[in-house]
């Protein structure tokens, strides 16, 4: 097979697991793909234990009890998915993860964020998946037998074993219902993500790369049910859209009008459709927001992740073009052509964005959100602020903190 073929073939299988995939030769990464676009990869943590196994296929637990999956093919390469959602939350588990990733302290809630809306999936079913995978790709059959499922779940396993399994005894009645609840809740949280943070590519990306997803019963009429699930997305998108930037009233107005569109809708899957359309309009009137209207969008793209990356510090144009492999001036003049910004002015933008979000939902006083993203100063911090937003942070705060 060659190279372009098992690429193709990794990133389909990705797709309709909704794991992360990876392909390793002589110990280093060739490939990586991830519905949920995690990176640093989190396998970096694991991927020494699992390189160092002689199984053909095995399934192996971390500390938090996430699972991965790993192939040994006879080409030499192996092949690693996942990892699943984490049942386990200990707080030092994932600052060690944190630590063995090199994730700076500023970028951490949002990786986890996103870490803790990877799928739910159990150890049975990524074996059968691995089985799957080696049948497909080497012609014969490998019995799901023969996966090696290594469940050392670390110091708290044995509790979080027999917790989970009183949990599935509890529901064990509804337990469609339990799963639909928890796909669509961690759907939910990185639409959101995605929404709030200007991520097209991603978002539609999630719509293409995850199950489908259904909600808990809202409704005993199938069409009813479709409907009221549309109008709870539509409001948490609004919000959503919000935080990224839009405009309140522009954001509930749109959220109404898609509403009473999906309201003369017949058909469930014409609803769902709509959903996607609604999520991809409000996320490009954040992109927009905070890029302006731009043609070229991959290198402003660029842009914006290496600002993020860099909120928290004093971000040099000359370090963002250096980084990105194209010289200052070429950077500043298409980025001012095509956004009628500068970079200098994109960058307070981003600041003031996150000013807003730190005002609103956390405690931090106004000198600390000063230092914290990088001002010169505090007076200038305000300066900018209420130039900007057309209130101080203080009144700002008071208004909207919540």
């Amino acid at each position: 097979m060659s190279k372009k073929d098992m690429e193709y073939l990794l990133k389909s299988f990705s797709k309709v697991s909704g794991l992360g995939i990876r392909m390793y030769r002589n110990g280093k990464a060739e490939y990586y793909y991830s519905p949920v676009h995690l990176y640093p990869d989190p396998a970096i943590a694991i991927q020494n234990i699992i390189l160092a196994s002689s199984h053909d296929a095995g399934v192996i637990t971390t500390t938090l009890f996430q699972h991965y999956g790993y192939i040994n093919l006879s080409t030499g390469e192996t092949i690693v998915i996942g990892p699943t959602v984490a049942y386990e939350e200990d707080e030092k588990d994932f600052e060690y993860l944190f630590f063995l990733l090199d994730i700076p302290v500023d970028q951490r809630l949002e990786y986890l964020q996103t870490l803790c809306c990877s799928p739910e999936i159990t150890a049975q079913h990524i074996a059968w998946l691995l089985s799957f995978f080696i049948t497909a790709i080497s012609g014969r059959t490998f019995d799901v037998e023969r996966v090696h499922i290594d469940t050392k779940y670390g110091k708290a396993g044995n509790e979080i074993d027999k917790e989970h399994t009183r949990e599935i005894l509890k529901s064990y009645d509804d337990t469609e219902q339990s799963e639909i609840a928890l796909t669509s809740y961690r759907f939910e949280r990185l639409l959101n993500l995605y929404i709030s943070t200007g991520q097209v590519d991603n978002l539609i990306e999630l719509f293409e790369a995850l199950p489908k997803v259904e909600a808990g019963k809202m409704a005993s009429d199938r069409l009813r049910q479709y409907k009221n699930m549309f109008i709870c997305s539509a409001t948490t998108m609004s919000r959503a859209a919000i935080d990224g930037g839009l405009d309140p009233q522009s954001a509930f107005k749109l959220s109404d009008l898609y509403i009473q569109k999906c309201e003369i809708l017949r058909d469930p899957n014409v609803i769902m459709m709509l959903m996607k359309e609604m999520a991809t309009d409000m996320v490009e009137r954040v992109r927009t927001i905070n890029y302006g209207e731009v043609q070229n969008f991959k290198i402003f793209e660029a842009c914006y992740y290496y600002v993020k990356k860099n909120l928290y510090s004093r971000i040099q144009v000359s370090d963002m073009a250096k980084e990105l492999g194209i010289s200052r001036s070429y950077l500043s003049t298409m980025f001012h052509e095509r956004t009628g910004k500068t970079i200098s002015q994109f960058i307070t933008d981003q600041k003031i964005v996150e000013a807003r979000r730190l005002l609103q939902f956390t405690d931090k006083s106004i000198v600390d959100i000063a230092i914290h993203l990088g001002f010169s100063s505090q007076s200038h911090f305000q300066n900018i602020f209420k130039k900007q937003v057309g209130q101080t942070p203080l009144e700002y705060k008071r208004e909207n903190a919540i």
